[in-house]
């Protein structure tokens, strides 16, 4: 695994200088949902959907994520993120991952792609399935924006969060935009 800086108008991603992280997580209320956050410092590291009633699953991806870093529960609701006009993000992944969530920083708000055409974006046209694995293992969902990639045919695919939460981004984009 690796980190490297990625760059989009509204996301800044960071390498992470190692040791052993402390990351504090929690939850945030999102006009598409519950989410689920984690910050690094101040710089977000896990961002995805679900309530309560998930938090272990979604913790045991966290540290997934992150073996060996610390976790701590917050003890009081998280700051949403997106609110701000630019919001840092630390991941770690594959030079693959990595490359896949540029390209998808890189796919302004309201316009969607194929998972070929990403494939072809970061100059991997063969490894189409390699790349849709790596857009599901996207740790920062909505602000690296998975949900702007379909399938070849136009329908929505799949997605980690569930197809009603990619619905309401997309329609949130279009009527935005």
């Amino acid at each position: 695994m690796q980190t490297i800086a990625l760059h989009s108008p509204r996301v800044q991603l960071e390498a992470h200088p190692g040791g052993t992280p402390a990351i504090t997580y929690g939850f945030a209320e999102t006009p598409y949902g519950t989410a689920f956050v984690a910050f690094l410092e101040d710089s977000l590291c896990f961002l995805g959907f679900g309530g309560e009633d998930e938090q272990a699953t979604l913790l045991n991806e966290l540290a997934r994520n992150w073996p060996g870093a610390r976790l701590t529960e917050a003890e009081a609701p998280l700051p949403c993120p997106w609110d701000e006009a630019e919001a840092t993000l630390t991941v770690r992944g594959t030079e693959l991952q990595l490359a896949v969530w540029q390209a998808l920083l890189d796919i302004p708000a309201g316009e969607t792609v194929s998972y070929e055409a990403l494939a072809w974006r970061v100059g991997r046209p063969s490894a189409v399935r390699a790349v849709a694995s790596a857009v599901g293992a996207n740790p920062v969902s909505w602000l690296i924006p998975c949900h702007r990639v379909l399938r070849k045919d136009g329908s929505a695919g799949g997605y980690r969060w569930g197809l009603a939460v990619k619905s309401r981004l997309l329609q949130s984009e279009l009527s935005n935009a």
